[in-house]
């Protein structure tokens, strides 16, 4: 199992892309266009968002989707998984600190997050399991954010919550995937947008884990 995170933008699904064709390993990926609720979320105003609760709805849209991949997934030899679920909770705690999830929508989540996990790790003992954590600076996660485009993502009025959401990925990861492996990709340093030299480099890596 070969989960590939980081911040939004920063090249998850193009990397998950680019091992997927050069180790010949099956990908799930997140239902981003299927997601009714992600647009709602990035559009609404903050009373929208508080009236009709999107940030709850979306975590747990997010929290689920996980699940039915992850369950799919592990009954393959191999997988490779766009973002990891400890992520996906990241996302849920940062929007309660926002105050944008309430104390109680955060308990039923909890609930179904941890009874998930602890039914995860036991299946997961079967596997080798690898975390490639996909780290870059601010601006340059910004520059991608805007490049691919999707017109929900893109307002300037969001930049302060992409900052919130930057300011503690790296701790966050770190502190809780704490059951596998990481092999960290400093984006900066190791484009593998643009250089074959790099995806080449990044692949040897992976599969020098694996052998």
């Amino acid at each position: 199992m070969i989960y590939v995170g980081g911040m939004l933008g920063i090249g998850k699904t193009t990397l998950v892309d680019i091992l997927h064709k050069e180790l010949n390993i099956k990908k799930y990926e997140e239902d981003v266009k299927g997601n009714k609720v992600l647009p709602l979320f990035y559009s609404s105003s903050e009373e929208e968002k508080q009236l009709k609760r999107y940030p709850f709805l979306l975590q747990m849209n997010f929290l689920l989707g996980k699940v039915k991949i992850l369950d799919y997934a592990l009954k393959d030899e191999n997988a490779l998984i766009d973002r990891s679920v400890e992520e996906d909770r990241y996302f849920a705690l940062m929007n309660k600190e926002l105050g944008r999830i309430s104390s109680l929508e955060m308990e039923i989540y909890d609930n179904f997050y941890f009874q998930f996990q602890s039914l995860l790790k036991e299946r997961l003992k079967e596997k080798k399991n690898l975390f490639i954590y996909l780290k870059g600076n601010f601006q340059l996660i910004l520059q991608r954010i805007k490049k691919r485009g999707r017109s929900f993502e893109i307002d300037d009025s969001l930049i302060s919550y992409y900052q919130f959401i930057f300011s503690k990925y790296d701790e966050y990861v770190y502190s809780t995937i704490t059951d596998m492996d990481i092999l960290t990709v400093e984006v900066e340093k190791e484009d593998f947008l643009n250089s074959e030299e790099d995806r080449k480099r990044i692949v040897g890596r992976v599969k020098e884990y694996f052998l």
